[in-house]
């Protein structure tokens, strides 16, 4: 009979243990988006609490098994980093939202193999290939990030990747990439629209699949080299617009004329003259070695040549107001640039210190930010090297 009774009161304390384990295990987190939240309580009601302000993040798996799907597009989601709570997801579809960023750790989901976050504004590209503790290894098959602004991928994506088959990268800001040989499955790849150059896409054509699959590499974004180049008349000035990868060549265009061509992207203009700053100016670089096609090329921005106007600039070194400046780039020839002198790096900042634009000096600034786009009128701050700042009041 005491042999019964203790095995009683141990069954007893197992269930007491076991009910521990389960209420430690639950936890109710709240949900930081109103739309978010208000999707969940319409399609995962036995997950939220009663007056639906909280998940459960134990029944987001355990009332809601494998497979499940969330297509939630164009729906104005701000956030949805609670996502990752309902581990059985197989397909998840938060594209045209209002994503800024996204979990970049995804290894909570068990078999995640459609991930559609695209036409968002994403910064940084989430982990497709991951460590799950109760799948072992999985990765993403599907994999649609285009239409971002991602310019920074996780070191996991530096890893060989045997599972993914479609990756869409279309219209991003990237300008370093894995070496997608490595990812063997690979069926489609799109990479145009971003800022790559000859050294990183050239090693794609190794993968195994180029011949026989989907791979989009052309057209890439402009790149800066140059803005605006003050010169005096007749004046002689050296251009480089020079990459550093062997077999690249080099066509200068002249109101998208060829003018020069250069094997080490240098040119020499000789007597500068009305004729050469009236003109605009770009660079076509090729590799014809590696791709052939006359449409597959990359394009630096267009550039000036402008003959220097102490009316048109507003110059650091002769300002009544040391450190505080006005710029109005409006093209009227009055402070439509302000000359920046010194040597290092010039960090461009607007009123909320949101970073706009990196530029080694000496530069002109015309008032446009890293894309090309001109600012709206307000303060901005630029840190010039390590200490010295100015600001600028921009206004047309």
């Amino acid at each position: 009979m005491s042999l019964s009774l203790n095995n009683i009161s141990k069954y007893i304390l197992g269930l007491l243990l076991l009910n521990v384990v389960f209420k430690g295990a639950s936890q109710e987190v709240s949900v930081k988006d109103d739309v978010f939240r208000q999707r969940l309580c319409n399609k995962f009601e036995l997950a939220m609490n009663e007056d639906c302000s909280l998940l459960d993040t134990v029944k987001a798996v355990s009332e809601y098994p494998s497979p499940l799907q969330i297509k939630w597009s164009n729906t104005g989601i701000n956030s949805a980093d609670e996502i990752l709570y309902f581990k059985n997801l197989d397909s998840l579809w938060l594209n045209f939202n209002n994503l800024t960023s996204f979990p970049v750790d995804i290894s909570r989901f068990r078999s995640l193999a459609r991930l559609n976050i695209a036409n968002n504004e994403i910064k940084i590209a989430p982990i497709i290939k991951y460590r799950n503790p109760i799948s072992g290894d999985t990765a993403v098959k599907l994999v649609y990030l285009n239409n971002n602004e991602i310019d920074s991928l996780p070191q996991k994506w530096f890893e060989p990747n045997g599972l993914t088959q479609v990756i869409d990268f279309y219209d991003n800001r990237l300008d370093t990439i894995p070496d997608f040989a490595t990812y063997n499955e690979l069926r489609r790849l799109d990479l145009r629209n971003n800022y790559l150059k000859f050294d990183e896409l050239i090693p794609i054509k190794a993968h195994p699949r180029w011949n026989t699959s989907e791979f989009n590499l052309f057209p890439q974004k402009e790149f800066f080299v140059y803005d605006r180049i003050v010169v005096e008349p007749g004046e002689t000035i050296e251009l480089d617009f020079n990459t550093g990868n062997p077999g690249d060549s080099y066509i200068l265009l002249k109101n998208n004329s060829n003018h020069m061509t250069s094997a080490d992207g240098k040119f020499v203009i000789e007597n500068i003259s009305d004729e050469d700053t009236a003109a605009t100016y770009w660079v076509k670089i090729r590799n014809v070695a590696a791709f052939p096609d006359q449409s597959d090329f990359l394009k630096t921005t267009e550039f000036k040549i402008a003959f220097k106007d102490h009316k048109a600039y507003v110059d650091e070194s002769e300002t009544e107001k040391p450190g505080l400046y006005t710029l109005s780039p409006d093209g009227d020839g009055l402070g439509d640039f302000l000359e920046l002198k010194g040597d290092g790096e010039a960090v461009f900042y607007n009123k909320s210190g949101q970073k706009i634009l990196t530029r080694n000096l000496p530069f002109d600034w015309d008032g446009k930010d890293q894309t090309g786009n001109t600012v709206t009128p307000g303060l901005y701050i630029i840190r010039k090297g390590d200490s010295e700042y100015i600001k600028v009041l921009v206004s047309y």
